[in-house]
């Protein structure tokens, strides 16, 4: 069984907590589903919003920012693993949640729509060349490819 190490409460709402163990993982949980029965196909505890496991070794703390209770610091003390040290990440739940690529496409149509087009025709990645490239919280996204050989 593994040893709780960390648990805190958002600054933001208050049935949403989270929880960090041996394993490397921190969980984020609503408290408010917690209880609930969860679907026979659902692999996750009731309740598991979110499971970052970015780490190597145990998280032995992390925090929310108060102001932007979608980022977290989490520490791992990965000196077992790693011959001594420890990591910090500074990550943001929102970013890394997993969305279908056409909800991504359409959140960005209103500002590239005249380039949306080039990159829904596309074949393979070898016949294309990166045109644009924008600077979206932080991230460096490519946001179009076109073919080569065309203008």
């Amino acid at each position: 069984m593994l040893k709780l190490l960390c648990v805190q409460w958002s600054p933001d709402k208050s049935s949403i907590f989270g929880s960090s163990a041996e394993d490397g993982v921190l969980n984020i949980w609503d408290h408010n589903k917690v209880g609930e029965r969860s679907g026979p196909a659902s692999k996750f505890a009731p309740g598991l919003l979110f499971r970052h496991s970015g780490h190597r070794d145990k998280v032995v703390d992390f925090h929310w920012n108060s102001h932007d209770p979608w980022t977290i610091v989490s520490v791992s003390d990965d000196g077992e693993s790693t011959g001594g040290g420890g990591t910090l990440q500074i990550w943001r739940m929102i970013d890394l949640i997993h969305r279908p690529q056409e909800e991504v496409l359409l959140s960005f149509i209103p500002r590239f729509s005249s380039h949306l087009w080039k990159a829904l025709v596309l074949k393979t990645k070898q016949d294309m060349d990166i045109q644009d490239r924008e600077l979206v919280n932080d991230w460096l996204m490519i946001i179009v490819y076109k073919e080569r050989g065309f203008g």
